[in-house]
């Protein structure tokens, strides 16, 4: 079951995000979805919009959060990178800063991005990056929104069934 979007339009807003979520601290993203308004008609005609026509959902999990998922809405997308982990390395968020620089919102995300599994009797200390400078996943768009997502912890998918792996 899902919620009615909750629209960042504040610092309030962002803050209620960044606490009903934990910072996004433990947390993973599980899917992205991209879409334009670009498309071919059936007569084979481009369409295509003079504004940001790009927008994304993003489906995150959180192991300490209030809110086990939510989706974060960005239309107006004028930036977007996801840089995966390394093979080996874990894909766990350890930060997150999400910013407004005048009509551009700014979600940048940092993986803890440590090995997975350490020699035997060893310890790893990782030390996470600022997201501000240097993210692992970065957003760039008009306008962003959110909402918890009840029910929705756990391995299934939001945009892609498993039917689609190794297609």
């Amino acid at each position: 079951m899902s919620s009615a979007w909750i629209r960042l339009d504040s610092k309030t807003a962002i803050d209620d995000l960044m606490t009903a979520f934990a910072g996004f601290h433990d947390a993973c993203l599980r899917e992205v979805s991209i879409a334009t308004e670009t498309y071919v008609d059936e007569r084979g005609a481009m369409s295509c919009p003079a504004h940001l026509d790009t927008s994304t959902l993003l489906f995150f999990q959180s192991q300490g959060a209030k809110n086990r998922a939510i989706e974060l809405y960005c239309e107006g997308i004028s930036f977007i990178r996801v840089s995966p982990t390394p093979e080996g390395h874990d894909s766990i968020l350890s930060s997150a800063a999400i910013s407004r620089d005048g009509t551009v919102y700014r979600l940048a995300l940092s993986f803890i991005g440590g090995a997975l599994i350490g020699p035997p009797n060893s310890s790893v200390e990782i030390v996470p990056s600022d997201p501000s400078v240097s993210p692992d996943i970065e957003v760039r768009a008009a306008t962003m929104s959110w909402r918890p997502i009840q029910g929705a912890a756990g391995p299934q998918r939001r945009y892609r069934s498993k039917s689609h792996e190794g297609a």
